[in-house]
């Protein structure tokens, strides 16, 4: 076994280990971001970030850990691949080789969420696609509205 497939499985394994069979840990998962940012989230960012699966929250912290040492004090920012990616495959995020959740995307959800803390921009959800709302859990305490065109 290779190292980059041994941390990927603790990665893994740590992700997982901060949710319960019914509940996730959302502290848990804050204070992880927190410490992989370097800085606090502020209540925006929260409650964008609460707003998301479990699934996908505890996905965030590697990712924000292993692009924070590709940003640069300074000059243009250019994320490499954070992990051992084959040949360019159709489909698949830029960043992590996950499937893409639309066409016409070149992140995955966690990459584009995680680019964006990185970046202090704004959490964006608005492009989550409408069958990842509806085949993701529901926000805890609420309901996931969908406008139909």
């Amino acid at each position: 076994m290779n190292a980059t497939f041994l941390m990927e499985e603790q990665r893994l394994k740590e992700s997982n280990s901060l949710m319960t069979s019914t509940e996730p840990n959302w502290e848990a998962i804050r204070q992880q971001l927190t410490s992989a940012l370097g800085h606090d989230l502020d209540e925006t960012a929260w409650q964008a970030l609460s707003a998301l699966s479990p699934e996908i929250a505890a996905e965030l912290t590697w990712r924000v850990e292993d692009l924070r040492p590709q940003v640069p004090v300074r000059g243009t920012i250019y994320f490499r691949p954070i992990r051992s990616l084959s040949a360019d495959v159709p489909d698949t995020c830029s960043l992590c080789g996950d499937p893409l959740p639309a066409v016409g995307r070149f992140r995955c959800d966690p990459c584009a969420i995680a680019a964006q803390l990185m970046l202090g921009q704004p959490i964006q959800l608005a492009w989550l696609t409408v069958q990842q709302r509806h085949t993701s859990p529901l926000p805890k305490g609420g309901e996931v509205e969908t406008k139909v065109d």
